[in-house]
Order: C-alpha cells, then structure tokens, then sequence
C-alpha cells in the first residue's frame, strides 16, 4: 500500500497521518555473485583463476517488502 492509500484509509476511519513512526524492509531478494558451479578452479596446488560466472541475457527481479509505520491524530 502506498501513502496515498494509507491517507485514503485513515480518512475513512476519521484521522490522518502525522508522521512516520517506523520503517522496515524485508524479503529482499536478488541473486548472489559468485553463487554458480565453477566459480573457482581448483587444481591440484589449490585455488587457481577466478572464472567469471555465466551471464545470460535475461532480465533479473529483484523484490523488497517495505512496512511504514505512522502515528495518527
């Protein structure tokens, strides 16, 4: 819900928003660098060259939930 909804809202119960009480983010979601088989080549003197990891032509979604608390009067 954006601010413009939770105005709507508080209208319809008979108050308004007077400022932001808190604010938190969760549920980011979004890929991992280096999280692909093969990222490290390992021989037999241990780790060698960083390989770069495949890059596919492709969108990537990256979602985030936002909560924003207001005191009301």
């Amino acid at each position: 819900m954006d601010k413009t909804k939770a105005e709507a809202l508080a209208a319809a119960m008979g108050v308004r928003l007077k400022e932001v009480y808190s604010a938190r983010e969760s549920g980011v979601a979004a890929p991992i660098p280096g999280a692909y088989p093969g990222y490290y080549v390992m021989g037999a003197e241990g780790p060698g060259e960083i390989t770069p990891p495949p890059v596919a032509g492709q969108n990537i979604e990256i979602r985030a939930a936002v909560e924003i608390t207001y005191v009301i009067e």
